[in-house]
């Protein structure tokens, strides 16, 4: 990340991630499908949009990487409702944050994990 942002730096702009592949080959991954018929079509699309085009700095996300999103997850008092599609390629983020949110926790009565079953791709 460092050598990434002395190069954007000596660059004076930006590198970004590479955006939504297109045109859209034949073998890709179906959740690859999916972004594609959203953000390249009239649907999602949209000339400044990020998901659309060039997608995001390479280092935009650099302040996450020391960042424990799930750490204080079971201290959550209030009810959770972590809904997500069973193929979706990250499903198992949802099924880890659940995972933490009850581990060890006196608030495990209003939480629920809603996992929804997809019929085709």
């Amino acid at each position: 990340m460092c050598a990434q942002r002395l190069a954007d730096l000596k660059a004076g702009e930006y590198a970004l991630g590479g955006g939504v592949v297109d045109p859209l080959p034949e073998d890709a991954p179906f959740f690859v499908k999916d972004y594609y018929d959203y953000y390249k079509t009239e649907r999602g699309y949209h000339p400044r949009s990020l998901n659309s085009n060039g997608d995001w700095n390479v280092i935009g996300c650099e302040s996450f990487m020391n960042q424990p999103i799930l750490q204080y997850s079971n201290e959550i008092r209030s009810a959770v409702l972590i809904m997500h599609g069973e193929k979706a390629h990250s499903c198992y983020f949802s099924k880890d944050a659940y995972a933490a949110m009850i581990k060890d926790s006196r608030y495990t009565e209003n939480r629920e994990l809603l996992i929804k079953k997809r019929d085709s791709v």
